[in-house]
């Protein structure tokens, strides 16, 4: 029998900051290496240090990063569309895992390679003047969109992975509502993480931007759903 109230909100709240908690504990422990990468990376100030970081990371983010948020996205599924009978957190994780790595390695060598283009492209003309740094940051909002597009529609929809990508674009720039609540959502929380409360990354920072990114496209998705009927 479900408690109702306030016990039952509160009942109801920490649920969801457990199954938050501990699927970004699990996302956190899949990404170590790129964690550690990541730091080094920040206090590296050779640039052949640099270079050799940034392509450790583009090398290992499409056999970790990807099939870890893709496993952390259908999850994040699951608890919003599946009221009952869900399966262990560890356990579904592991499910989610499995069963999207090859199409998530897939994707992510292709949307890697997209990051790799941006990121000389951002460090050689960016600095050429304000309006060259404005359009290539413009870019890697709308690139980083695009990859949070995909994990969602990849989470909703059992699709081919360019299928996937073609929605994720067709999302990205087609729903600027959408675009806009990631971007605002996303910057937020990141920068909430990295300069206020550090400590809460490896526990909350990415499974509440998977949270509030899938729940902006499911709502989108239900909205065309109700129009289509």
């Amino acid at each position: 029998m479900r408690e109702s109230g306030l016990m039952g909100g509160l009942h109801y709240l920490s649920v969801w900051i457990m199954r938050l908690a501990i699927a970004n504990i699990l996302w956190f422990v899949c990404n170590l290496p790129i964690m550690i990468i990541s730091f080094f990376l920040i206090f590296a100030k050779d640039v052949g240090v640099v270079f050799v970081l940034f392509m450790l990371l583009f090398l290992l983010a499409p056999f970790l990063l990807f099939p870890s948020t893709a496993a952390l996205f259908s999850s994040v599924r699951e608890w919003l569309i599946v009221k009952e009978d869900h399966l262990p957190l560890l356990k579904g994780f592991i499910k989610f895992y499995k069963e999207n790595y090859k199409r998530s390695l897939l994707a992510g060598c292709m949307i890697t390679l997209l990051w790799m283009i941006w990121a000389v492209d951002y460090y050689y003309f960016s600095g050429e003047n304000f309006t060259f740094m404005t359009v290539f940051l413009i870019m890697g909002m709308l690139l980083f969109v695009f990859t949070v597009n995909y994990f969602s529609v990849n989470a909703h929809y059992d699709i081919a992975v360019f299928a996937a990508l073609k929605n994720a674009l067709i999302l990205t720039l087609g729903r600027p509502i959408l675009t806009s609540i990631i971007i605002i959502s996303s910057g937020l929380i990141g920068y909430t993480s990295l300069t206020k409360v550090p400590p809460i990354i490896p526990f909350f920072s990415i499974s509440i931007i998977a949270f509030i990114s899938f729940s902006a496209f499911y709502s989108h998705y239900l909205k065309v759903k109700e129009k289509l009927a």
